[in-house]
């Protein structure tokens, strides 16, 4: 479990910058993530947990083996899967972010 917390942490951790290199006013960088997070995220993990659990969170928690504490409706992905599908969100974020940085900066 401790090794599967410090993985997410180290993941989410460069999602969130590169999200906030995506999105110019910090504000809405925050909110957005928030909302996202707190609201539609959840609501996607709980309710149609067949899509839910290919999200960012859905990922975490399949990779941290959160189960029925997560969803009630459907199971999560694997731990090695969850890993492997947050590793690649961060991978798309940083990759994203800094195309769209050095586009943005030079021009």
């Amino acid at each position: 479990m401790l090794v599967g917390v410090v993985f997410v942490m180290g993941l989410v951790g460069p999602m969130g910058v590169a999200l906030g290199a995506l999105i110019r006013n910090p504000i809405a960088a925050v909110v957005g993530a928030l909302v996202w997070l707190l609201v539609a995220e959840q609501l996607m993990v709980s309710l149609i947990p067949v899509i839910g659990r290919w999200t960012p969170g859905g990922a975490a928690a399949g990779l941290l083996q959160l189960g029925s504490s997560a969803t009630t409706h459907g199971n999560l992905l694997p731990a090695w899967t969850g890993g492997l599908v947050l590793l690649a969100y961060a991978a798309a974020f940083g990759t994203l972010a800094s195309t769209v940085t050095l586009r943005r900066d030079l021009t």
